[in-house]
């Protein structure tokens, strides 16, 4: 989880779950051995891979409150390892402009796949703060089983080239002895459930990193909707396959390395016109610009749009090994 506030089963297991720990370990979904359940008929049952494993594949990402009252949840452990962590930020200035300021962002993404596969997971926005102003902010890069000292070295490279675009950044690096620490020092205690916000999400695959062309249009999709009013929330994020066992998560998942949430906000006094014309307008103008990019990945189930065209393969692609 990269929130204080989302309860560990439910939505959270059964939805699938991206964590700081999913390049490294997978989904949360992935880490389930055993659910007991109440199902609608009445019955009992506990699901695994020896019993209801239907039910049990369902389970592990097919969406929380679908298949039953889950009453308790068995999950893998693992031993407890070092964090590293840092937060940073830049912005236009009179010695940043937004062409620079947008060079030091595409620089970021050309480390994406270097820092997934080293098992780090970030957690990131950006946004317009004026008339061709932005602004960036990392909160945080979050680095499990590496020291300070191999974080750094990490990003170094990434870090040189931000210095000689002139972005001169003072990043906050601490370290911890185990994940817990880490996560609590570090992630926000977020605000959901405002009537003047609308989001929706992407799975950007490995794949749109193959090449510069497919990068750059990437980059660009992105770009452009912060220009247009989109506010960016990001993950730089894998979901590591630590045993092959099959489940229902959206199998983009295991594609991506990067899961985008795009808002649109509109004023809290807003009338219904206004309103519809902002959702429609994020639902089919900005999110259509992320799609056109990467037209066979879909979204997160849990931060996805609700009105998501094409719902079936975008949130909801489950093609079971088994009926």
């Amino acid at each position: 989880m990269s929130t204080q506030t989302v309860g560990v089963s439910g939505g959270y297991l059964a939805g699938g779950g991206h964590s700081p720990l999913s390049s490294l370990y997978g989904m949360a979904a992935d880490q389930v051995l055993a659910i007991e359940i109440v199902t609608p008929d009445g019955r009992f049952v506990t699901a695994s891979e020896e019993s209801n494993n239907d039910l049990f594949w369902a389970l592990r990402g097919g969406g929380g409150g679908m298949f039953g009252v889950m009453t308790s949840v068995t999950v893998k452990v693992y031993p407890v390892i070092p964090v590293a962590t840092m937060q940073f930020s830049f912005a236009t200035s009179t010695n940043v402009s937004s062409t620079t300021f947008w060079n030091g962002l595409r620089a970021y993404f050309d480390y994406f796949i270097d820092f997934t596969n080293a098992g780090t997971y970030t957690y990131f926005s950006a946004a317009a703060t004026g008339n061709d102003s932005y602004s960036f902010s990392m909160a945080p890069f979050f680095a499990p089983n590496m020291t300070e000292s191999q974080l750094r070295t990490l990003v170094s490279p990434f870090f040189t080239r931000l210095a000689a675009l002139g972005i001169i950044i003072t990043p906050v690096i601490n370290q911890y002895d185990d994940f817990y620490d880490a996560w609590w020092a570090v992630f926000p205690l977020e605000v959901v459930g405002v009537t003047f916000i609308k989001t929706a999400s992407r799975l950007f695959p490995k794949s749109n990193w193959g090449n510069e062309t497919s990068l750059n249009a990437t980059f660009a999709a992105i770009q452009t909707t912060i220009e247009l009013g989109g506010s960016l929330l990001a993950f730089n994020i894998a979901a590591a396959e630590n045993d092959g066992s099959d489940n229902s998560i959206n199998p983009a998942w295991r594609e991506t390395c990067l899961h985008a949430i795009l808002a649109t906000v509109w004023s809290p006094t807003a009338n219904d016109s206004t309103i519809v014309a902002a959702s429609e307008n994020l639902t089919y103008n900005w999110m259509q610009k992320w799609r056109d990019v990467s037209p066979t990945s879909g979204a997160y189930m849990s931060e996805g749009d609700i009105s998501e065209p094409n719902f079936q393969q975008g949130i909801l692609p489950f093609t079971p090994s088994e009926p």
